[in-house]
């Protein structure tokens, strides 16, 4: 796509035609966003002749808003993406000026999302599925429109709301047009809302048929809820080190998900200090909600090292900023562990009224089944939250026998195994 659109770019030079040079030039700056080649087509983009016409000038806003999104550049986003919605104020075709519109508008969603301004991204989200279904309701522009209203739906926490939009449109594409990239895009969406409900294994089976997905994340924090931990460690891994990644928050994300793996195992200060390098790097970029969501973590972190008063801060922060702009979600959503945290912050008198409902909200308000089963682990200061034990016992004399908490472990899980040290080692791991 890039080379044809390159060889366009030629053949409008040649001709001396401005408009055509232009419309060439954007779709050789998409075709880059899409390759991950995003300064290059910034550059691109700067060196280009100035043009009059409103809809060549919108194309362009579009390309170089994509590429600076690519870049984690935010504010540099909104305002080409700003500056394209000017221009089509002084558009005479009603189709081209409403076309370019719902383009511009509903991939503002995300910018306004990443950095925290969740009503913003509502407003150009709903006004872009408006004006798709007004005009142009038999065309893709209505399932591109209300997958991305979805997919913030999703991220806001509104995740029944956001299953209807994602599956309006997924019907809509089956029923219109041929399957394609969105396609496989809607059903990830959908993978992520379903994991987020608790509904693990349907989230599974979304993301098999979608494949990775839109972003970097792609099922990652499903397979650590999963306790998949080899597979979600080779998958980021694997990923960071194709060195073909230039966004900067991109790889931030990847390496706060192998902080999460290890936290799995223990919370340890370097791992905290991995978290906190990250929300850093999340602060100078401006993507507040995830840096919100990332204080989460880092206040899970502390208080299972007994770090209360360097765990309530943060902690504050993220419900303060959750309160503020009106989330119920954010991201790398641990059931168990949000739970905690929020009945700790009830009790702690940190943003009562929202941590409050954000466990009813997500259906946390009630003990969780390994917190009645005693075996939760500790995530909060001793002094808060008591550890409960678990009691195992091994009779390795006379007949082979194994209790947790005085009741009998089936010999299935034990049995058929090399008598002696190497079968109790097994049994141990």
């Amino acid at each position: 796509a890039r080379r044809l659109a390159q060889l366009a770019m030629e053949q409008f030079e040649r001709l001396g035609d401005g408009d055509g040079y232009a419309y060439a030039l954007a779709s050789v700056a998409i075709a880059r966003y899409h390759l991950g080649q995003y300064a290059a087509a910034l550059a691109e983009l700067d060196a280009r002749p100035c043009v009059e016409d409103p809809t060549c000038r919108a194309a362009l806003s579009f390309a170089a808003y994509l590429n600076y999104l690519g870049l984690d550049q935010l504010e540099q986003a909104i305002r080409a993406a700003h500056c394209g919605l000017h221009a089509l104020e002084y558009e005479p075709r009603e189709a081209r000026r409403i076309h370019w519109r719902i383009v511009l508008q509903r991939n503002l969603v995300a910018a306004y999302h990443f950095r925290g301004e969740l009503a913003a991204a509502r407003r150009a989200g709903e006004e872009a599925v408006a004006l798709a279904e007004r005009h142009f309701a038999t065309e893709g522009f209505y399932a591109w429109s209300l997958y991305e209203l979805g997919l913030l739906e999703q991220r806001a926490g509104r995740l029944d709301l956001a299953l209807t939009l994602l599956q309006q449109a997924r019907t809509h594409l089956e029923q219109t047009t041929r399957y394609d990239v969105l396609w496989r895009w809607i059903l990830v969406a959908q993978g992520h809302t379903l994991r987020d409900m608790g509904d693990l294994e349907a989230a599974d089976e979304r993301y098999r048929l979608g494949g990775w997905g839109e972003g970097e994340d792609g099922p990652l924090m499903l397979w650590l809820l999963q306790g998949r931990y080899a597979e979600a460690r080779y998958a980021a891994e694997s990923r960071l080190t194709t060195g073909m990644i230039e966004s900067p928050i991109e790889r931030t994300n990847l390496g706060v998900l192998l902080a999460l793996l290890d936290l799995e195992h223990g919370a340890m200060p370097e791992i905290c200090e991995r978290l906190r390098a990250a929300a850093e790097q999340y602060q100078m970029y401006g993507f507040r909600y995830t840096r919100a969501s990332l204080l989460l973590h880092l206040a899970a972190a502390e208080y299972e090292l007994g770090n209360t008063a360097a765990a309530d801060q943060p902690l504050a922060e993220a419900l303060r900023f959750g309160t503020a702009q009106g989330y119920l979600n954010f991201d790398w959503w641990h059931p168990e562990r949000m739970q905690r945290l929020l009945h700790h912050a009830c009790a702690a008198g940190i943003e009562p009224v929202y941590s409050a409902r954000l466990l009813q909200e997500r259906g946390l308000a009630a003990p969780s089944a390994s917190e009645k089963a005693g075996v939760t682990k500790v995530m909060v200061a001793p002094d808060i939250m008591p550890p409960a034990m678990t009691r195992l016992v091994i009779n390795c004399l006379g007949q082979f026998r194994v209790c947790i908490d005085d009741e009998p472990l089936p010999r299935a899980r034990w049995q058929g195994y090399p008598a002696g040290a190497l079968r109790m080692q097994r049994l141990l791991v």
